[in-house]
C-alpha cells in the first residue's frame, strides 16, 4: 500500500477545475508538506492558511477533475528557471499562476489516484481518522419561510429564514477566479447578521465555489455558528485547512462519511440524514464523481417545497427524493445543480399533481457556456419557469 512518506519525495496535484476551451486548469496540493516544497524550490515560503492553489495557463492536455497527478521536482525547477510563475496578490484561493506557453510536452506524470485510493476512504481514514461528531441539532418545523438564493455567479449560497430569523445556510461559494477584494464586497457584512442569528451552516460538498466565502468568515462568527455539517472527505490542502479551522472554532461541528448503506440500481444513492418532515438533508453514497458526492436539502410546507441540489444529479432525485418526498399535490421550486444546471442527463419526474414554479439557475460569466441551451430547453419542457441570477441581477427569494 502507498505509504505517506512518500510525500516526502514527491509533489503531487489534485486537479480542482478544468476549462478546456480557455486551456486553464486549477490545481491544489493534497498536503500541507508538497505545498511547502513546491514553494521552497521557488525560493518561496507561505502560510498554508492563505491562498494554496496553481493555476496553470495554456495547458494543452486533457486531465479529469478529482484525479491526482505527480509534478516532477525538475519540472517545478524548470517553471521557476523560466520564469513561468506568476504569484496572484488579490485571491483568497490561487497563491500562482503558471504560463505553459511553448512547452510542448505534458508536465504532469500519469495519474496517481489509484495509489491514494486503494481503500475508499483512504483520505478520510488518513488525514481525519474518522468522522467529528458535535451535539445533535435540531430545526425548525414550522413557521413561515423565505429563501435567499445568493447572486454569486458560478457558485452556491442560500439563506433560509424562518420567522424572520436567519436560520440556516447552505453553502457559501462562488468561483475561484472572483477577486479577494470582490469577495469580501459581496459577503458585505453578513458577520453582524450570522452573529446575531446564529444559522446553521451545511456545506455540501468540498468544492471551492461552495465553500469561497468561508475564507472571509470570522472566527467569531464561525464560533457562533448553531452548527456546521459537511461531509468528511476533504480532497485539496485548502478544503483540508478550512475544515481544521471550521472543527476548531465551532464546538458543534459534525462531518461524517457517505452513507454506506447499499442499493441494487446504478445511481449514487441518497439516504434522509436529519429529517422533521420540513427539512430534510440527504447524504449520498460514495463515488468517484465529486457532484455525486455529497449533502443536499429539501424544504416542504402542505403546498410548497423547495430542493436545493448542490452539485447532484437529476437521476439521483429522481430515484431517491421524488418518490418519498415530492408525491403530494403541491408547487415546486428547483435550486438546479450550479454548473448551469449541467448535472447528468434531464431525469426529473414530478407527478402531474405537482405544478412546477421556479428554476433557479445561480450563473454568472463563464467560459464553458452555462448554462447549455439543452438545460434551459428540458426546464422549459418541463413547465418550469426558469430564473437565471445573472439576468435577474441580484438575489432571487422563494416563499414558502
Amino acid at each position: 500500500m502507498f505509504e505517506l512518506s512518500h510525500l516526502n519525495s514527491e509533489i503531487f496535484i489534485y486537479i480542482e477545475s478544468i476549462s478546456i476551451s480557455n486551456k486553464t486548469l486549477l490545481t491544489d496540493f493534497i498536503e500541507s508538506n508538497n505545498f511547502s516544497r513546491f514553494f521552497e524550490i521557488l525560493g518561496l515560503e507561505f502560510p498554508i492558511d492563505g491562498p494554496t492553489m496553481l493555476l496553470f495557463k495554456n495547458y494543452e492536455y486533457r486531465k479529469r477533475e478529482g484525479s491526482i497527478y505527480s509534478l516532477n521536482l525538475s519540472t517545478i525547477d524548470r517553471l521557476r528557471q523560466e520564469e513561468r510563475v506568476s504569484l496572484i496578490e488579490d485571491s483568497f484561493i490561487v497563491r500562482a499562476e503558471i504560463d505553459l506557453t511553448g512547452i510542448k510536452e505534458d508536465v504532469f506524470g500519469k495519474s496517481v489516484s489509484h495509489r491514494f485510493l486503494e481503500e475508499k476512504y483512504f483520505w478520510t481514514y488518513r488525514f481525519h481518522l474518522g468522522s467529528a461528531y458535535g451535539r445533535t441539532f435540531q430545526l425548525p418545523n414550522k413557521g413561515g419561510t423565505r429563501l435567499i438564493i445568493k447572486d454569486v455567479g458560478q457558485g452556491s449560497w442560500t439563506e433560509i429564514e424562518v420567522n424572520k430569523k436567519l436560520t440556516l445556510i447552505f453553502d457559501a461559494g462562488t468561483h475561484y477566479s472572483t477577486k479577494a477584494s470582490k469577495v469580501a464586497s459581496m459577503y458585505d457584512n453578513r458577520d453582524l447578521l450570522y452573529q446575531n442569528d446564529c444559522p446553521g451552516l451545511i456545506i455540501s460538498h468540498w468544492d471551492v465555489d461552495h465553500y469561497h466565502f468561508l475564507k472571509v468568515m470570522t472566527d467569531t462568527t464561525i464560533s457562533s455558528l448553531k452548527f456546521i455539517l459537511c461531509r468528511n472527505f476533504t480532497p485539496s490542502l485548502m478544503s483540508r485547512v478550512i475544515f481544521s479551522r471550521l472543527s476548531r472554532l465551532n464546538k458543534n461541528f459534525i462531518s461524517i462519511n457517505a452513507d454506506t448503506r447499499k442499493v441494487f440500481i446504478k445511481e449514487t444513492p441518497l439516504f434522509s440524514y436529519y429529517d422533521n418532515k420540513r427539512f430534510t438533508i440527504f447524504n449520498s453514497g460514495y463515488s468517484r464523481s465529486r457532484n455525486k458526492d455529497g449533502l443536499s436539502l429539501l424544504i416542504r410546507t402542505a403546498t410548497k417545497s423547495v430542493l436545493l441540489t448542490g452539485d447532484q444529479h437529476y437521476g439521483q432525485f429522481d430515484h431517491f427524493v421524488i418518490p418519498g418526498y415530492l408525491n403530494y399535490k403541491h408547487r415546486h421550486y428547483l435550486i438546479v445543480p450550479h454548473h448551469g444546471g449541467n448535472a447528468g442527463s434531464y431525469n426529473f419526474n414530478l407527478q402531474p399533481n405537482v405544478k412546477k414554479e421556479d428554476a433557479i439557475i445561480s450563473v454568472g460569466s463563464n467560459t464553458y457556456g452555462h448554462p447549455f441551451r439543452s438545460i434551459l430547453k428540458c426546464l422549459g419542457t418541463a413547465k418550469f419557469n426558469v430564473r437565471r441570477t445573472d439576468i435577474v441581477g441580484r438575489d432571487i427569494d422563494i416563499h414558502l
